[in-house]
């Protein structure tokens, strides 16, 4: 696994026009979620594009900025989980293969198109899913082309 790139980007759903983003529930006890939300301040909704070659395959890892600590969503195949690293723990090109694995990696689904589905690359493959009425982003076996990735200028 080799990472070539991190770029700052805005993960965008096109049926709400949401942006993508960790939320933390602290009640019962603290947990994250992906969840759909609109924009009010240009510092929301950035995501850490992690680009990385896997076997050959071009996929990504996502890394949200929770105050100090960042989060990598990651699917065990049933669900979507995180992993909360502290700030002094970010994943660097040379350590990437001890923070990482291919839990953590998707890739684009089938489409050239602006909006595409977004499948994870551990089996079984997954798509991020975003139901219209809900304000979250689960996974489901069903391919949902309605995610595109926009780059934040710095």
């Amino acid at each position: 696994m080799e990472i070539s790139d991190v770029t700052p980007a805005r993960l965008w759903i096109t049926s709400s026009g949401k942006c993508v983003s960790v939320e933390v529930r602290r009640k019962p006890i603290t947990h994250h979620q992906l969840v759909t939300q609109n924009l009010q301040d240009v510092h929301e909704g950035v995501v850490q594009v992690y680009d990385i070659t896997y076997e050959e395959r071009k996929c990504m890892a996502f890394c949200f900025k929770v105050g100090d600590k960042a989060i990598f969503p990651f699917t065990d195949g049933k669900d979507i989980q995180f992993r909360e690293l502290s700030s002094e723990q970010e994943v660097m090109k040379d350590t990437v293969n001890e923070t990482l694995n291919k839990t953590f990696l998707f890739q684009w689904g089938p489409g050239s198109t602006d909006w595409r589905s977004l499948k994870s690359v551990a089996e079984p493959s997954m798509y991020l899913f975003s139901e219209d009425n809900e304000n979250k982003v689960t996974i489901k076996p069903v391919e949902m082309p309605h995610f595109r990735i926009e780059e934040k200028e710095v």
